[in-house]
């Protein structure tokens, strides 16, 4: 029996797009190199341009989440 399904001020790590973005900003201040083991995360359609460079770049298969989906609605494979 479930009675509390969200631990309160956890959305910052929660939802896949809040995620990111605090990961992105803890690159910016600590440095790439501290989160080598992180996948390349983007925000779309905010940061289209930089996921379109990397993607022409780096090539290989991405996975598109949807922000505020769960059970794997919405995801889908794109390849370069």
């Amino acid at each position: 029996y479930q009675k509390i399904n969200h631990f309160p001020g956890t959305r910052g790590i929660a939802r896949k797009d809040n995620l990111a973005k605090n990961i992105n900003r803890l690159k910016r201040q600590h440095g790439d190199e501290h989160f080598s083991f992180l996948p390349n995360s983007y925000i779309l359609p905010q940061e289209m341009g930089s996921f379109e460079n990397d993607l022409k770049r780096n090539g290989g298969t991405w996975i598109l989440k949807p922000a505020a989906s769960s059970c794997g609605k919405g995801i889908r494979l794109v390849n370069s």
